[in-house]
């Protein structure tokens, strides 16, 4: 069975990361560029936005507005 991800990844793999980010350069493609800088400015930005935006759906906190059941056994 061929692998999707090489096992020697500097990360583990997370699919549901991969596409927030590959969803944010679709929403952030007229950014300029243009130069190396700037493309790696952008690249690392999408990054940690991908990140914090799976971390923040899987921690499981509520929504504004909400009011966060403190027994939950009621």
């Amino acid at each position: 069975m061929a692998e999707d991800y090489p096992s020697a990844a500097l990360r583990p793999y997370n699919i549901e990361e991969t596409l927030v980010h590959e969803l944010l350069h679709l929403h952030l493609v007229t950014f300029d560029m243009s130069d190396e800088p700037k493309r790696l400015a952008l690249e690392q930005a999408i990054n940690v936005i991908a990140r914090a935006l799976v971390n923040l759906k899987h921690a499981n906190i509520p929504a504004q507005g909400d009011t966060p059941n403190l027994n939950p056994t009621a």
